[in-house]
């Protein structure tokens, strides 16, 4: 698995812990990136509004920082481990409709 696919893998990991009910920063900065990006290939498919897709992919960008921000510091990151744990999140109970890539 590459770097990458680890670090999605996590993503979703995080996000799936935001849902169960995790309100660890980290998870929820997760769960946002996600709906971002959701948002962002909505966006996509809406023919004549670059103005959407322009607002849409500055959101990626922006809690793609906050996420990354967060990553970085050790407190967020245990406390997501722990999010994690606490709802048993493993990546065989993770939704495979989810989007494998952040764009």
């Amino acid at each position: 698995m590459s770097q990458e696919e680890d670090v999605m893998s996590i993503i979703h990991l995080l996000a799936a812990a935001a849902e169960a009910g995790a309100k660890g920063v980290l998870s929820q900065a997760a769960f946002n990136l996600m709906k971002a990006t959701e948002a962002k290939q909505k966006a996509l498919t809406i023919k004549n509004n670059t103005d959407f897709l322009v607002r849409a992919t500055a959101l990626v960008e922006e809690t793609k920082r906050v996420f990354i921000e967060l990553a970085n510091d050790k407190a967020s990151l245990e406390e997501g481990k722990q999010d994690i744990i606490l709802f048993n999140i493993s990546a065989d109970n993770v939704d495979n409709k989810l989007s494998k890539s952040i764009n």
